[in-house]
C-alpha cells in the first residue's frame, strides 16, 4: 500500500504496472517413444523513471527539484531549433524491464537402456537506465539536478543455449553418457541520444541540467561463445566402480580414476570491446 501523504505534505506517487505470464505444454510425440515438453515466459515492466518533478509555480512537496521547468524547456528548445537534437521529457517518462525466457526438450527412448535428450533454453532481457547519478560529478536525477530522458540507455542481455545427452546402459554393467553442449551469451547497451556531446550545466558551483550523449557504457559489449565439447564417460557398476574409464575427443588415452564420472572441461571463447574513446564535455 502506498500513501499520498507525507506529514501531511501531498507527495508524488509514481505508477507502477507490472505483466507476468506464460504457458507450458508438454506430452508425448510418439507413445511411449518420443516426448515433449516446453514452457514460456514472458514479463513487461513500466517503472517511473524518475520521482522527481522540475520546480515551477503550484508545485511543491520534497519530491521537487530546485531546477526550474522553465530553464529545462528553455534548453530543449534552444537545442532542437540549433542543432535539431532531441533531449527528450525531464519528468513523468517511463522506463521498461522487459524479459522473454523459454525452455523446449525433447526426451527420445530409442531401445531399452538407451535415451536421447535435447534441451534448449533462451533469455531476451533488457532494462532502461538513467544516465550514471554520480559519473561526471552528480547527475540525479534528484533534488539538485535534473536529467532528460535521452541521456540514459538501455541495457540487453541475450542468451542462446543447448545440450543434447546420450544416456545407455550395457547388460546392467555399465553405462554410458555423451554429452555436447553450446551456450551463446550477448551483453550490449544502446544509448536513447543520438550522437551529441555530454553536457552538465551549473548553477551555484553544482551540477543543474544533465543533457546529451550516455558518454561511458556504450562501446562496451561482452560476446561470449562456450562449447561444451563432446564426451564420453563410461562407468562400472558400483561393485567394480573403481578405476573409472573417461575418454574425451580431444584424448585418446584412458585414464584411471577413483571418483564417479566428471565433465570435461569446456571450451570458452570470448571477446570483450571496450570503449575507445569517451563523448563528453564539461562546462
Amino acid at each position: 500500500m502506498t500513501g499520498s501523504r507525507v506529514a501531511g505534505d501531498d507527495i508524488f506517487v509514481p505508477d507502477l504496472h507490472q505483466v507476468q505470464t506464460g504457458a507450458s505444454i508438454g506430452g508425448p510425440i510418439i507413445k511411449d517413444k518420443v516426448f515433449f515438453f516446453a514452457n514460456f515466459e514472458l514479463e513487461r515492466r513500466e517503472d517511473l523513471g524518475s520521482n522527481f518533478l522540475a520546480s515551477r509555480a503550484g508545485v511543491s512537496g520534497e519530491q521537487v527539484s530546485r531546477v526550474e521547468a522553465a530553464d529545462l524547456d528553455a534548453i530543449s528548445q534552444v537545442l532542437q531549433e540549433e542543432f535539431g537534437y532531441a533531449t527528450g521529457p525531464y519528468e513523468n517518462y517511463q522506463h521498461n524491464t522487459n524479459n522473454e525466457k523459454g525452455l523446449l526438450k525433447l526426451d527420445w527412448n530409442i531401445a531399452p537402456g538407451n535415451t536421447l535428450t535435447a534441451t534448449y533454453n533462451f533469455l531476451n532481457a533488457s532494462r532502461d537506465n538513467n544516465a550514471h547519478p554520480s559519473a561526471l560529478g552528480r547527475r540525479g536525477p534528484d533534488a539538485t539536478t535534473l536529467q532528460y530522458y535521452n541521456s540514459g540507455y538501455r541495457i540487453n542481455n541475450e542468451i542462446q543455449s543447448g545440450i543434447v545427452e546420450w544416456r545407455s546402459l550395457f547388460a546392467d554393467q555399465f553405462s554410458n553418457k555423451l554429452q555436447v553442449g553450446y551456450t551463446a551469451y550477448t551483453d550490449f547497451r544502446e544509448p536513447f541520444s543520438t550522437p551529441f556531446p555530454s553536457l552538465a550545466i551549473q548553477r551555484d558551483g553544482t551540477n543543474y541540467i544533465i543533457l546529451g550523449h550516455e558518454p561511458f557504457s556504450i562501446n562496451n559489449r561482452l560476446d561470449q561463445r562456450v562449447w561444451q565439447r563432446p564426451i564420453i564417460c563410461s562407468t562400472l557398476p558400483a561393485s567394480t566402480r573403481s578405476p573409472l574409464v573417461s575418454v574425451s575427443n580431444a584424448s585418446t588415452s584412458i585414464t584411471a580414476l577413483t571418483s564417479d564420472c566428471t565433465r570435461a572441461p569446456s571450451l570458452r571463447w570470448m571477446a570483450t570491446r571496450r570503449p575507445v574513446r569517451r563523448l563528453s564535455s564539461m562546462p
